[in-house]
């Protein structure tokens, strides 16, 4: 999976699988982790609000 690809908001499809799935949100904390200084830990990811509107990019 590319997270590129999936922020971007390219493909609806890759965003909804970052969110409902446990594999790709393991693959998310790990590039969270990687930009981190070393020892940083990323916490649990909890989806808490989500609002996408039409024609618009997510980006990060």
């Amino acid at each position: 999976m590319d997270i590129g690809d999936v922020v971007s908001g390219a493909k609806l499809r890759g965003i909804r699988r970052a969110l409902l799935s446990a594999a790709a949100r393991k693959v998310l904390a790990d590039q969270l982790t990687a930009l981190l200084p070393a020892g940083a830990a990323v916490g649990p990811l909890r989806l808490r609000e989500v609002q996408f509107k039409p024609r618009r990019k997510l980006t990060a």
